[in-house]
């Protein structure tokens, strides 16, 4: 399963991790699967929300948000995009 998510904004929970909302442009993400940022940082998805609900699944042409963890705020920003095997 590969993926690509562009990112829209992007900022840090302190606890949480990064926080990102965007589109998934193409394939499927969900929960664990392992990514890497357009400067090829490696990052990990922690959790998936839609409106506000948490959901195991993000698809294709989806506006979603994702908690992703192992990358720091610096690493991924505005207009980047995320690729997920």
């Amino acid at each position: 399963m590969s993926a690509e998510f562009l990112v829209n904004t992007c900022f840090v929970i302190s606890g949480l991790g990064i926080i990102v909302s965007g589109e998934v442009r193409s394939g499927e993400i969900a929960e664990g699967v392992v990514g890497r940022t357009t400067n090829n940082k490696r990052c990990t998805v922690v959790k998936i929300e839609q409106d506000g609900d948490r959901i195991p699944l993000a698809h294709a042409k989806s506006k979603v948000t994702l908690t992703l963890k192992h990358i720091g705020k610096n690493d991924v920003r505005s207009w980047d995009t995320v690729y997920f095997d």
